[in-house]
């Protein structure tokens, strides 16, 4: 073979060379892009992922619920977020029934096992408990099955703070057991005039039955006259006489502080008015 022969033939495996290595460069740089954009998108993921965190801590911390993650026996394994004064330190490892008043740690711990024994399932219960200042308060607990959840593998208790619901409704219960009781005639009204409430006093009183007026015009009972100076005045029986009452009148507010209705206390009174 010529030399000019064997030159060319070196120019050519030059060529042929040179070419592959440039191929392998644009493949290595298309990989290293790839491979920058994957790790864009780690590092996007992992920022949302530590701004969800962070959004969701952040939610817990402004929330008034409470949440435990408890064992099958009740111990508290984990505390999510939690509620009434206590630390992670004094919750962990210990029974939510320990803080819990007598009368609520036996149903709670029944509660409990009927969760436990029925897979997937959950229940919703009122309990009495002390908080860290030792002070007693009502709770509302959802308890939910979790067991077999990867993700969680606990049961999980939801609860919130019920006590000024509990104090509202003692106090209405209160309130709805002194107007049925009482002999005077207690009935309100709305700002349209339409009757909202009327106690046995009433009925006694006026001769309506509850079903007969609630949702009609307080006007049913007007009489032409009007109260004198005293607080009398001459109201409408149902069968059409005349009532001498004495009457007080109350404004009826709604949590705003604006007009509701009005609420009417009236007693027989005797003798001409």
């Amino acid at each position: 073979m010529s030399q000019s022969n064997v030159a060319q033939s070196g120019t050519k495996s030059l060529e042929s060379r040179i070419e592959e290595l440039l191929m392998e460069n644009r493949r290595l740089r298309e990989e290293a892009s790839a491979f920058e954009a994957r790790a864009s998108l780690v590092s996007q993921y992992e920022e949302q992922r530590l701004m969800d965190a962070s959004r969701f801590r952040a939610i817990l911390n402004n929330n008034r619920c409470g949440i435990l993650l408890l064992s099958p026996s009740g111990t508290v394994v984990e505390v999510v977020h939690p509620i009434f004064g206590y630390s992670q330190v004094q919750l962990l490892g210990h029974n939510p029934s320990e803080i819990l008043l007598p009368d609520s740690a036996q149903p709670f711990l029944a509660d409990l096992a009927y969760v436990v024994q029925t897979p997937g399932t959950e229940h919703q219960g009122e309990y009495c408990i002390r908080n860290a200042a030792g002070e007693s308060r009502w709770v509302e607990a959802i308890l939910s099955d979790r067991l077999h959840d990867p993700a969680i593998l606990a049961i999980v208790c939801n609860y919130r703070d019920i006590t000024d619901r509990k104090l509202e409704d003692a106090n209405q219960s209160l309130a709805q057991s002194i107007l049925q009781s009482t002999d005077w005639a207690i009935l309100s009204e709305d700002p349209d005039g339409k009757v909202l409430s009327w106690n046995a006093g009433a009925r006694e009183l006026f001769g309506y039955a509850p079903e007969e007026i609630i949702g009609k015009n307080a006007g049913l009972l007007l009489w032409p006259e009007r109260l004198d100076g005293d607080g009398k005045a001459k109201l409408r029986h149902k069968n059409g006489s005349p009532v001498a009452v004495r009457l007080k009148i109350a404004p009826l507010l709604d949590r705003h502080g604006k007009l509701a209705g009005r609420a009417y206390v009236a007693s027989r009174v005797s003798g001409p008015l």
